[in-house]
Protein backbone atom coordinates (compact mmCIF):
# COMPACT_ATOMS: atom_id res chain seq x y z
CA UNK A 1 0.00 0.00 0.00
CA UNK A 2 1.50 2.95 -1.38
CA UNK A 3 2.62 5.43 1.71
CA UNK A 4 0.03 8.60 0.76
CA UNK A 5 -2.45 5.89 1.10
CA UNK A 6 -1.52 4.32 4.44
CA UNK A 7 -1.64 8.01 6.18
CA UNK A 8 -5.00 8.35 5.42
CA UNK A 9 -6.02 5.06 7.33
CA UNK A 10 -7.94 5.19 10.70
CA UNK A 11 -6.36 1.89 11.95
CA UNK A 12 -3.29 1.36 12.96
CA UNK A 13 -0.91 -1.54 10.91
CA UNK A 14 0.79 -3.24 13.82
CA UNK A 15 1.67 -6.24 11.96
CA UNK A 16 3.37 -4.28 9.06
CA UNK A 17 5.47 -2.45 11.63
CA UNK A 18 6.48 -5.66 13.53
CA UNK A 19 7.40 -7.23 10.08
CA UNK A 20 9.63 -4.19 9.00
CA UNK A 21 10.65 -3.98 12.99
CA UNK A 22 11.71 -8.24 12.53
CA UNK A 23 13.91 -7.39 9.39
CA UNK A 24 15.64 -4.51 11.20
CA UNK A 25 16.67 -6.92 13.59
CA UNK A 26 17.57 -9.58 11.87
CA UNK A 27 19.56 -7.05 9.63
CA UNK A 28 21.33 -5.64 12.44
CA UNK A 29 22.05 -8.96 14.14
CA UNK A 30 23.45 -10.44 11.16
CA UNK A 31 25.50 -7.56 10.82
CA UNK A 32 26.72 -7.67 14.23
CA UNK A 33 28.00 -11.11 13.27
CA UNK A 34 29.54 -10.39 10.15
CA UNK A 35 31.72 -7.18 11.92
CA UNK A 36 32.86 -10.00 14.95
CA UNK A 37 34.14 -12.79 11.19
CA UNK A 38 31.39 -14.95 12.50
CA UNK A 39 29.66 -17.73 10.35
CA UNK A 40 25.96 -18.43 10.83
CA UNK A 41 22.96 -20.12 8.67
CA UNK A 42 20.92 -18.65 6.33
CA UNK A 43 18.08 -18.26 8.54
CA UNK A 44 15.52 -15.41 9.69
CA UNK A 45 15.46 -16.72 13.32
CA UNK A 46 16.11 -13.97 15.63
CA UNK A 47 16.26 -15.95 19.17
CA UNK A 48 19.42 -18.62 16.86
CA UNK A 49 21.14 -15.72 15.19
CA UNK A 50 21.32 -13.38 19.19
CA UNK A 51 22.41 -17.03 20.80
CA UNK A 52 25.35 -16.80 18.24
CA UNK A 53 25.78 -13.01 19.38
CA UNK A 54 26.18 -13.78 22.82
CA UNK A 55 29.74 -14.85 23.16
CA UNK A 56 31.07 -11.54 21.67
CA UNK A 57 28.37 -9.30 23.47
CA UNK A 58 26.88 -11.26 26.59
CA UNK A 59 24.89 -8.51 27.63
CA UNK A 60 22.88 -8.45 23.91
CA UNK A 61 21.33 -11.69 25.86
CA UNK A 62 18.81 -8.25 27.27
CA UNK A 63 17.41 -8.55 24.14
CA UNK A 64 16.17 -12.20 24.08
CA UNK A 65 12.57 -11.26 24.77
CA UNK A 66 11.98 -8.45 22.28
CA UNK A 67 13.64 -11.22 19.43
CA UNK A 68 10.95 -13.50 20.75
CA UNK A 69 8.17 -10.93 20.19
CA UNK A 70 8.89 -9.77 16.78
CA UNK A 71 10.05 -13.88 15.50
CA UNK A 72 6.83 -14.90 13.98
CA UNK A 73 6.44 -11.62 11.68
CA UNK A 74 9.32 -12.52 9.30
CA UNK A 75 7.62 -16.02 8.09
CA UNK A 76 4.13 -14.86 8.75
CA UNK A 77 4.56 -12.31 6.26
CA UNK A 78 6.91 -13.58 3.88
CA UNK A 79 5.56 -16.73 3.34
CA UNK A 80 1.76 -16.67 4.11
CA UNK A 81 -0.12 -20.10 4.67
CA UNK A 82 -3.25 -21.55 3.28
CA UNK A 83 -5.44 -19.07 5.11
CA UNK A 84 -3.72 -16.09 4.86
CA UNK A 85 -3.12 -16.63 1.04
CA UNK A 86 -7.43 -16.83 1.04
CA UNK A 87 -7.56 -13.88 2.81
CA UNK A 88 -5.44 -12.36 0.53
CA UNK A 89 -7.24 -13.44 -2.33
CA UNK A 90 -10.48 -12.35 -1.03
CA UNK A 91 -9.46 -8.97 0.08
CA UNK A 92 -8.19 -8.64 -3.77
CA UNK A 93 -11.18 -9.89 -5.41
CA UNK A 94 -13.78 -7.21 -3.46
CA UNK A 95 -11.27 -4.69 -4.64
CA UNK A 96 -12.25 -5.52 -8.15
CA UNK A 97 -15.80 -5.84 -7.97
CA UNK A 98 -15.85 -2.05 -6.35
Amino acid sequence: MPVHLQRRRTKPLPDLVCFHCQQAAEKYLKAFLILHEAAFPKTHDLVSLLELCVPFQPEIELLREPMELLNPYSVCFRYPGEESSKKMRGGQSKRRKR
